[in-house]
């Protein structure tokens, strides 16, 4: 970010007095200290910048070990401890919207009574009303996506990728047991447009066992092309079915901005958490 916008930011910026909440109040909002900030930079986002078609749903971490109620453990992440964010992005690492996870976030998730909807779909929900009925494509990880979500945006003319958890409620019973072998893919599609994809790749390094990919799509067919970058030891290119290789090309957006956000010292170490939020906030506002 520029100095002359870092400026004007801060010209429009302030936190809120400790006056306006009572913090005894079991009801208040944990993040009315730095709410003014949020709804800035939420407002900011999708006003300066109007996205293509594939968008993608990931969680990040802000490193904070001080005494927090909302704080989070990642055991994946880097950080390990941390203020946890749910960031609405591009694929190439342009931020659209983001939610700040503080607990209790029911007013903040919108309600759709019809569809009975698990807080884990309701994240994408959120950060997508402004892009519905728009012809975007989402891409989701497996603890937002679900065959119940994917029928939902389908009907908002948005489209779904992302990988899926077998536990999930009307996964395709065929697709869930089905047996795959090395580099083997087992499609299965329902009536209402969606397609269930079980991969088996290469081994994990983790355990040194086949490695088993779900996923949930509702722009692909069952097609498999080749994969430019990888290649197996007789010089043969590794077959992937289509919906893998864009999901493997497009989900990566949260973290491409942290990695683009990581160079720039804006960081600074506090015992306040609203201030480390308020500076990771600037950082993406660029």
């Amino acid at each position: 970010m520029s100095c002359d916008r870092f400026l004007l930011l801060l010209r429009f910026l302030h936190f809120n007095d400790n006056d306006l909440y009572d913090a005894n109040d079991p009801n208040r909002d944990r993040l009315c200290k730095i709410r003014p900030v949020v709804d800035l930079l939420k407002a900011t986002c999708p006003a300066v910048y109007r996205p293509g078609r594939d968008l993608c749903v990931d969680e990040s971490l802000v490193l904070f070990k001080g005494r927090l109620a909302f704080k989070q453990f990642i055991h994946t992440k880097r950080a390990r401890f941390g203020i946890k964010f749910y960031e609405l992005c591009t694929s190439s690492g342009v931020l659209l919207d983001l939610m700040v996870y503080h607990g209790k976030m029911r007013e903040e998730l919108p309600d759709v009574t019809d569809m009975n909807f698990l807080f884990s779909e309701k994240i994408p929900l959120a950060l997508m009303y402004r892009y519905l009925d728009k012809g975007h494509r989402l891409f989701v990880d497996n603890y937002n996506s679900s065959t119940r979500l994917a029928q939902y945006l389908l009907n908002r003319d948005t489209k779904l990728v992302g990988t899926v958890r077998l536990t999930r409620h009307n996964f395709p019973h065929d697709s869930a047991h089905a047996d795959v072998g090395h580099a083997e893919t087992k499609f299965a599609a329902t009536n209402s447009g969606i397609l269930a994809i079980k991969y088996c790749a290469k081994n994990d390094r983790a355990n040194n066992k086949p490695k088993i990919v779900c996923l949930l799509t509702t722009d692909h067919t069952n097609k498999v092309a080749s994969s430019a970058k990888k290649r197996q030891r007789r010089g043969e290119p590794i077959v992937k079915p289509t919906c893998v290789l864009d999901y493997n090309r497009c989900t990566g957006g949260v973290d491409l901005m942290d990695q683009q956000l990581d160079s720039l010292l804006v960081i600074r170490k506090s015992y306040k958490w609203y201030k480390k939020l308020f500076f990771v906030s600037c950082s993406r506002w660029r």
